[in-house]
């Protein structure tokens, strides 16, 4: 799952600003590669990628229970970030079953609450 420095609230406009505090999650089959830290200035020059995070588990819906675990272990304040939607995604039935394509987003965005803001 990719982390940026943006609002989904605002068309995916990025977010640069500064982090005021950084807790990675921790724990087996899980894995931030990430340059953030607290006190990290995000820019608003280049790309907004503030990190991807991986897991691992033997099954699909094991994988998806420890990503969810490990967004919301996550801690990234200061910046708006894709995290709460990550989270939606993941909690939806198409990505649970694998019936979804590329364009789930512009499909589902009227009912992801962090696009719509509910």
């Amino acid at each position: 799952m990719r982390l940026n420095a943006e609002d989904p609230r605002n068309d995916f406009a990025p977010a640069p600003g500064l982090v005021t505090r950084m807790r990675p999650p921790l724990g087996p089959g899980v894995r931030l590669d990430t340059h953030v830290e607290d006190g990290y200035l995000v820019p608003p020059f280049y790309d907004s990628l503030l990190g991807k995070l991986v897991v691992w588990d033997e099954t699909r819906p094991q994988a998806i229970d420890r990503m969810l675990r490990a967004l919301g272990e996550l801690v990234l304040e200061g910046v708006p970030t894709t995290r709460e939607l990550a989270i939606d995604v993941l909690r939806s039935e198409e990505f649970a079953s694998g019936r979804y394509s590329t364009g789930f987003l512009a499909e589902a965005a009227q009912r992801l609450p962090a696009i719509v803001g509910s």
